[in-house]
């Protein structure tokens, strides 16, 4: 960790389930999901109000956005993160991937905060 990058993050991809009949919960739980990146350091900045489905009512409220940066020299390949994986931080927070884009400087993953 450092100034610039002071969380520590994992990626992880759900498994799917291809079983059919009668099966056990297949809803995403930590327990089936396989881990893509094991931990390496981050930025993750608020970028602030994304869009939200109705704010029909009084009480919704917009979704706000996420930036996740992860520094190049942290080697993670280009292939490695992809639309729908979730990034878990060292503060317990949950994030669902909506767009990724590899550069030369890192990854920056556009992010939705998932709650419980």
């Amino acid at each position: 960790m450092s100034a610039l990058y002071p969380f520590r993050i994992r990626v992880t991809r759900s498994t799917p389930n291809d079983a059919v009949g009668i099966q056990p919960y297949k809803g995403r739980t930590d327990a089936t999901d396989t881990v893509v990146i094991c931990e390496c350091d981050a930025s993750i900045q608020e970028k602030g109000q994304g869009k939200g489905a109705s704010e029909s009512l009084p009480t919704d409220g917009r979704k706000g956005e996420w930036i996740v940066f992860i520094p190049a020299y942290e080697g993670v390949p280009w292939d490695a993160i992809r639309q729908g994986d979730i990034v878990h931080d060292n503060l317990g927070r949950r994030f669902h991937v909506v767009n990724e884009y590899p550069n030369f400087m890192g990854w920056k993953l556009r992010c939705a905060r998932l709650k419980v």
